[in-house]
């Protein structure tokens, strides 16, 4: 009976604090993104002559290079940019979505797919890779594009 009284007064001040001195609003900063679509315009390191590679962190800040199979991907590039311009990078854990990304082989529908060099992906992982997704679609081959649902980078011990 106590603790039903409490609430009743508690509900009671809330509503009359609202008549009285009107809705207080209330607002989430990590609702509103300056990135909703997980895309970030980073300074390119290098200059990719293809788009949707795997990229990392760069040696500078605010900048990007190229990924190999061991080092931690940030996402894919979806340009190809000169070296010292900037360019989107989709970041795998925060893009909405699927990504598209480049194959160093045929791989097929439906398996987890794995950093490797030159910014491509495959479907073996070796050790100290990074898992980043599973196809949705197969890649036919070197340089091949294909869709991959991701996620957020896991390091592999092989």
């Amino acid at each position: 009976m106590k603790h039903t009284i409490i609430a009743l007064l508690a509900v009671l001040t809330v509503g009359f604090s609202r008549a009285i001195f009107g809705r207080e609003e209330c607002h989430n900063a990590l609702a509103d993104s300056p990135h909703p679509t997980g895309a970030v315009p980073l300074n390119a390191e290098f200059a990719p002559t293809l788009t949707h590679l795997m990229v990392k962190k760069g040696a500078t800040a605010g900048g990007f290079a190229v990924c190999a199979a061991t080092d931690k991907p940030l996402g894919t590039c979806t340009d190809t940019p000169a070296s010292g311009e900037s360019a989107n990078v989709r970041h795998l854990g925060a893009a909405p979505g699927t990504m598209v990304g480049r194959g160093s082989k045929a791989i097929a529908a439906q398996v987890e797919v794995y950093t490797t060099a030159a910014g491509k992906l495959t479907d073996t992982a070796v050790n100290n890779s990074w898992l980043v997704g599973t196809s949705v679609t197969a890649c036919t081959g070197d340089g091949a594009e294909f869709i991959f649902v991701p996620c957020y980078p896991v390091k592999q011990t092989v």
